[in-house]
């Protein structure tokens, strides 16, 4: 019974714990507020977590920024010099300042994604991103201005891979990105325009290519510019080929002919191995060859001409 009534010991304190206990709970802490408010109270907490933070992508929202600007006085922007991704979301104009030190200065960053309207409001932001030199995935969701367009293609880092929402209809993607034909791997473009043209830029390294919502694809262009595509993920809903009418059909119609007679002249997409596409494009593409995998997103009707 004695040992039942002896006075307590001093209490441990949280920095007392084991490190192996402390990086498990790091570990398990959201990126974002917990761990960089934790990080900022202590500088042996800070010594030992933070190849904890900079080794998992830092996900920051406009909501964060009030902990993110307390973490980086305790440390200096020096410390996110080897971050390797980093995605931003919600940004507002004040905070463009800061953002582009931080791009300026994450000489090892690998991986961004940023919001376009962010990019496109701030020249200072777009002047950071393009003296990158390390960045190898890029994600601008939303769509890009024509001087976000522009100032890609005097970025200096060697993407390999990309998604980017166009302005306009009247963008070129293959010729904006032809900085990039010989790096690219992935690439993931929206609501442009390809335009049919000899010869056409070839990107020999592309073995993903996904198009969203882009304007009347000559599929022989594409098939052209990039011969090493084995995965092609296409939509074309919401544009002229998927209202039903006898004006698209004859469209389709005349694409696939086009398409077929590459196929037929080049040996076809001879490296594609997977497919997702709605109806309307699966037509229109004619792929001759054997595939690993196809998926159809939505159907192709002409029920309403009775054919």
């Amino acid at each position: 019974t004695e040992g039942l009534f002896r006075q307590p010991g001093p209490c441990a304190t949280f920095t007392s714990m084991p490190e192996d206990v402390l990086l498990e709970i790091m570990a398990q802490m959201d990126v974002n507020k917990d761990l960089l408010s934790l990080l900022s109270t202590s500088r042996g907490l800070l010594a030992l977590g933070l190849p904890e933070l900079l080794g998992r992508p830092l996900y920051l929202y406009n909501s964060d920024i009030p902990s993110f600007r307390n973490f980086l006085a305790l440390t200096g922007p020096r410390s996110f010099w080897t971050l390797r991704r980093l995605a931003l979301d919600k940004m507002r104009p004040s905070q463009a300042p800061l953002i582009a030190d931080i791009l300026r200065r994450a000489t090892s960053l690998e991986g961004l994604q940023i919001a376009s309207m962010f990019v496109n409001r701030s020249v200072t932001v777009r002047n950071a991103l393009v003296s990158m030199k390390s960045l190898q995935q890029l994600n601008l969701y939303g769509p890009c201005s024509v001087k976000t367009e522009s100032k890609l293609a005097q970025m200096q880092a060697p993407l390999t891979d990309l998604f980017m929402a166009f302005s306009s209809r009247l963008g070129d993607p293959i010729y904006c990105l032809s900085k990039f034909q010989r790096t690219l791997r992935c690439l993931v473009i929206e609501n442009a325009q390809f335009l049919p043209v000899v010869p056409p830029l070839c990107y020999p390294k592309v073995a993903e290519l996904e198009i969203i919502s882009c304007h009347k694809p000559l599929f022989y262009i594409l098939a052209t510019a990039f011969p090493k595509v084995e995965k092609l993920n296409i939509n074309l809903e919401g544009e002229d080929y998927s209202s039903n009418t006898v004006d698209r059909i004859r469209k389709l119609d005349r694409v696939r002919e086009e398409s077929l007679d590459w196929q037929k002249q080049h040996g076809g997409w001879k490296a594609l191995q997977s497919v997702t596409a709605d109806g309307s494009s699966l037509f229109a593409l004619g792929i001759q060859g054997k595939l690993s995998y196809l998926e159809i997103t939505s159907e192709l009707s002409f029920t309403d001409h009775g054919d």
